[in-house]
């Protein structure tokens, strides 16, 4: 499922809405736990709970 959203964010940008990236707001630790196992989810910012994707590594999915 979740490859699923992110296959469709990119094919949102494919259609014309301008994005660079995806940014993902975790909910829980256990959460956290489960993005951290993708090894492409960065922080975003000082805020641990808060991740990014960069659009060049969703395209390639």
């Amino acid at each position: 499922m979740l490859i699923y959203a992110l296959r469709h964010v990119v094919r949102l940008c494919d259609r014309g809405l301008p994005a660079f990236g995806l940014v993902l707001d975790v909910l829980d630790a256990d959460a956290l736990k489960f993005y951290q196992r993708f090894n492409f989810f960065h922080e975003f910012s000082d805020n641990p709970m808060r991740l990014f994707v960069p659009m060049s590594v969703l395209r390639e999915l």
